[in-house]
């Protein structure tokens, strides 16, 4: 038999801030790809108002 290897857990409860702040500046680089004109604070903002 294989030792266990033991699974990660899940975070509990909410996500890090840290970690919203860098899933958000990725998806603000995406987006800045691919329209060049979007500002990386109006997406910032508009993802903090969907929470």
């Amino acid at each position: 038999m294989s030792p266990q290897v033991p699974r990660p857990e899940a975070l509990p409860g909410p996500v890090p801030a840290g970690v919203v702040e860098l899933l958000t500046r990725a998806v603000a680089g995406l987006y800045e790809g691919l329209m060049p004109g979007a500002r990386l604070e109006a997406l910032i903002d508009h993802l903090e108002m969907r929470k």
